[in-house]
């Protein structure tokens, strides 16, 4: 996570930075007005996804549960916009 967390720091300090990849997708929307994602949830998401080809999609299902359940506002968010 220390790595992440230095790429992710990294790249902020970047404001012209192109986008390249889902990290730079995920920075833009931390630099929004009101960002849908915390530094905090952007970096389990990027943790989750290196490890998404080595482990079973259960663990992807868990983390997402687990998020969803962390903040009831973006539950919200999702049930109300389906």
């Amino acid at each position: 996570m220390k790595v992440l967390k230095k790429m992710m720091r990294e790249r902020m300090e970047e404001p012209g930075r192109q986008c390249e990849d889902f990290f730079d997708v995920l920075i833009e929307e931390l630099g929004r007005e009101k960002p849908v994602l915390t530094e905090g949830i952007a970096l389990d998401l990027m943790f989750v996804l290196l490890f998404a080809s080595f482990e079973t999609t259960s663990l992807a299902l868990t983390l997402g549960v687990r998020l969803l359940a962390e903040n009831p506002t973006v539950l919200d968010a999702l049930t109300v916009s389906s």
